[in-house]
């Protein structure tokens, strides 16, 4: 994390529509980023497209999340039943219409223009579904609304979006697989033709299994769900601490007395944006993000103090500086259990904003304490710095 960038504390998609045909000529998806400033930012104009520098402050802003709805429930439900049914039924049509091409029994004739047409039916039958299902289904969204009346919304999912993504899937391995299958032995342009669909779905599959696999290593920032992000904009929109925000008072007093135990260390935070952001907000999980940000900075100048020779397709994460560090010196039990407290609330945080208290004190005191040990150990490269 930079240190004179705003700390990012959730990305998210925005999506235009969510039919997979009409992706196929434009650019549906729209990443958004929330900075710990209170700012949402994209590097698209929609659907910020009313706004000269595509970003909004949201603090003060009213937000609210809606559901995804049906429509007219009977239809949208009817459509997503046929969405699934069709592309199985395109699958198995399309391994008998194979076999009849392979066997002579369908050809180019005027007579058999009605028999290839039953068997693709299905495949536009699941085009309509795609093009209505979007008109007559109502997106997740979360509206902002400023307080100078100014609107914007940002959409997510469908219902049954999961189910008509598969649903597209099928289509896809049905028409690849009717390319290679057909494809005559000199005809190597339609034969590459369908090892690109081929290697296309591998691509895919591939992709989602990777997707699994990160999702084990929580450290990389990841785009959430827009439900999720709803939560962390609601997060950001008070920034004061003050003992009204804790149940406890005595929690209060701890969070101060921690507060003023690492103003000592200024020297050492002072090289982080991140730590700026730490008591900036009345949310627990707001500040496990900011410690674990700091911490992932402190570890990575960490590391370069030591020379640590970074790979260049090492992921900036605080595992990665943790696993760099020791490459050269084992850090101390002690330290690698703070560490790794911090890592774990911090991924909770990022991804769940389900953080209290109770445990963002137990992550702030970690962190006193890892700061501490980090101005003993690295005092001397301070000074020639300074």
């Amino acid at each position: 994390m930079n240190s004179d960038k705003d700390l990012v504390i959730a990305t998210t998609l925005h999506y235009e529509h969510r039919s997979i045909i009409k992706s196929l000529f434009d650019k549906p998806k729209v990443p958004i980023r929330l900075l710990s400033n209170g700012i949402i930012n994209t590097d698209r104009k929609d659907p910020l497209s009313h706004q000269s520098t595509r970003e909004v402050n949201v603090k003060g802003a009213n937000i609210r999340y809606y559901f995804p709805e049906e429509g007219y429930k009977k239809i949208y439900r009817t459509l997503s039943i046929l969405s699934l049914i069709s592309s199985l039924v395109f699958l198995v049509q399309m391994v008998e219409w194979t076999d009849k091409i392979l066997l002579g029994e369908l050809g180019n004739g005027q007579d058999d223009f009605f028999k290839h047409f039953l068997h693709f039916s299905p495949l536009l039958l699941w085009i309509v579904v795609d093009l209505c299902r979007d008109k007559v289904g109502i997106q997740e969204y979360v509206e902002i609304t400023s307080a100078k009346e100014e609107s914007i919304q940002l959409k997510g999912n469908l219902l049954f979006q999961g189910e008509h993504n598969f649903s597209a899937a099928m289509i896809c391995i049905a028409l690849a697989l009717n390319v290679v299958v057909l494809s005559p032995e000199d005809g190597l342009l339609i034969l590459l033709f369908g090892l690109f669909y081929l290697v296309g779905i591998v691509a895919c599959l591939l992709m989602t299994l990777s997707w699994f696999l990160r999702s084990a290593e929580e450290d990389k920032q990841r785009n959430q769900d827009l439900i999720q992000f709803y939560f962390a904009l609601m997060n950001i929109q008070e920034d004061t601490l003050n003992i009204e925000s804790f149940e406890n008072p005595q929690d209060f007093d701890d969070m101060l007395e921690l507060r003023e135990k690492l103003g000592e260390f200024e020297n050492v935070l002072g090289v982080s944006r991140a730590a700026k952001d730490i008591f900036a907000s009345k949310s627990p999980s707001l500040i496990v993000v900011a410690i674990g940000a700091t911490t992932e900075n402190l570890m990575k100048r960490a590391c370069d103090h030591l020379g640590v020779v970074r790979k260049k397709k090492a992921r900036p994460t605080l595992q990665t500086f943790i696993h760099e560090f020791q490459t050269i010196e084992l850090l101390d039990d002690k330290v690698l259990s703070q560490l790794n407290i911090i890592r774990e609330f911090r991924n909770r945080s990022t991804h769940h904003f389900n953080i209290d208290w109770d445990e963002s004190l137990i992550v702030l005191n970690q962190f006193c304490q890892f700061v501490e040990w980090y101005a003993v150990k690295f005092s001397n490269a301070r000074d020639e710095e300074s």
